[in-house]
């Protein structure tokens, strides 16, 4: 079996320019690209920001194509009970789907968001308050044609693979998909349970090794992911598309990708 691979601008996020990270995973050999829209590389609502058409074709000049975009979910929340901070969430989220349909990119990654550590409130007033946020984000989803990735996290009060499906199945779009992140599935349930549960609806996949339990997003082979079985899983509910790279691996961008297509190929997973 053979993956498509491309690759995030996360690892790159500080140390180089968007341009630079753009020119690094082409040089790489990846032809496809998931922007993290995070400054100092982007940032999706500022409308003094560098020219899209420019950005993409910037982008095609390299031979990439944009597949994703998203921002750093740890400061956004759509489940939030305070209203300014869920409104800020889903503009947020708004304006990467623009940006997205701008780039030429299918998908917006979108985490629902997370409870109060110290006094959590009512999980089912936490759902309704995220339900309601994605219903005001996919009203921009359905108009740009973007997808809305919902992507399971252990620090959310959608963690699991069930979780997620269960909020798709209960809004009913076809705008909002679901979204595997490896290393997220293995610390909770494990990817193939993951996969398993999202099933039809799954519409990106990004790739990362970690430990059970622990919040990290390493080169493969760094961690404990079994990826043989993962990308079995994958293959067994019908997805096709890309994988993207999604490291947090800043202390060498470059190696972090290149040791990882090079493990991926060891199994046979790449070519």
């Amino acid at each position: 079996m053979s993956l498509a691979l491309g690759a995030s601008t996360y690892s790159y996020l500080y140390d180089y320019t968007l341009d630079d990270s753009l020119q690094r995973i082409a040089d790489l050999g990846f032809r496809y690209v998931e922007l993290l829209t995070m400054p100092p590389h982007l940032w999706a609502p500022d409308p003094r920001g560098r020219a899209r058409s420019a950005l993409r074709a910037r982008m095609e000049s390299l031979g990439l194509e944009a597949i994703a975009v998203g921002p750093m979910y740890f400061d956004l929340n759509l489940a939030s009970t305070n209203p300014a901070v869920r409104a800020a969430s889903v503009h947020e989220v708004v304006h990467n789907l623009r940006l997205a349909s701008d780039l030429g990119a299918r998908v917006v990654t979108t985490i629902a968001g997370r409870r109060n550590a110290l006094f959590p409130a009512p999980l089912d007033l936490t759902w309704e308050l995220c339900r309601q946020s994605l219903l005001e984000c996919l009203d921009t989803a359905a108009h740009v044609g973007v997808a809305i990735g919902l992507e399971p996290i252990m620090y959310s009060f959608i963690s699991t693979g069930a979780d997620a499906r269960r909020m798709i199945e209960g809004i009913g779009s076809s705008w909002l998909r679901g979204l595997i992140d490896t290393a997220n599935a293995h610390a909770t349930e494990g990817v193939e349970a993951a996969v398993q549960a999202v099933g039809p609806y799954l519409a990106h996949v990004q790739i990362s090794d970690t430990v059970k339990g622990q919040l990290r997003h390493d080169p493969v082979g760094d961690g404990e992911i079994d990826f043989r079985a993962a990308i079995a899983a994958l293959q067994a509910v019908g997805y096709d598309g890309p994988c993207i790279l999604e490291l947090c691996h800043a202390a060498d961008p470059d190696g972090g990708l290149r040791v990882s297509v090079q493990r991926l190929g060891e199994i046979g997973l790449v070519q």
